[in-house]
């Protein structure tokens, strides 16, 4: 069994996994985005490629695209 920790280099406690595995375990460990929300159910996207996205942020986004365009535009 692999002890999963980072530094480790012991021959015995590695394990082959694939590329796409080994991502897959390093984006779990990520449980919030950098601007603090939380990576839980209800906050987060899954895009058409796999990513996370948080909800949150993309709300804050949207709001600030529309309060940009709304004080350009007459």
């Amino acid at each position: 069994p692999a002890c999963l920790h980072r530094r480790c280099i012991n021959p015995a406690h590695l394990e082959p996994v694939t590329f796409k595995e080994n991502a897959k375990r390093h984006w779990a460990t990520i449980t919030h985005c950098i601007r603090g929300h939380p990576f839980d159910k209800a906050n987060t996207r899954i895009t058409a490629r796999g990513a996370r996205r948080c909800r949150a942020c993309g709300r804050e986004w949207m709001r600030t695209k529309r309060a940009k365009s709304s004080s350009t535009n007459p």
